[in-house]
């Protein structure tokens, strides 16, 4: 019997952990995501010095490297610009969809979900 509990308790603390884990991996997975939206030449820099890090890149490589990473950044943001319109369109038909098939009731449900995963459902 003693070892049926100190198993149990074994698989319990690691499920707990588990647990953790994941949601910590979460959490922080989002904040990165959301920081690079928000400032997207942070994200860049992140990048390049992971860039320089992993490949031991020199000076001139360093600086080519940063030229190529802003040159595709101005790409991403004109592109941004192009589809966003777009974008919000879609975004703004599938919250009129599902929210024409809820009571009442899912309706609210849906507001609150709606309101604590705003990033969900904003455009860009």
């Amino acid at each position: 019997m003693k070892t049926f509990k100190l198993g149990l308790l074994i698989a319990l603390i690691f499920a707990a952990g588990f647990a953790a884990g994941v949601v910590t991996t979460r959490v922080v997975v989002r904040h990165v995501i959301q920081l690079a939206i928000a400032q997207p030449d942070y994200a860049r820099g992140l990048v390049e010095r992971a860039l320089d890090r992993r490949l031991r890149l020199d000076a001139a490589q360093q600086g080519q490297a940063h030229e190529i990473l802003a040159d595709a950044q101005s790409q991403i943001k004109a592109l941004r610009r192009q589809v966003q319109p777009e974008f919000a369109g879609v975004l703004s038909n599938t919250q009129a969809r599902i929210s024409a098939i809820l009571t009442p009731e899912q309706q609210q449900l849906f507001d609150h979900y709606r309101t604590e995963h705003r990033e969900i459902f904003q455009p860009w």
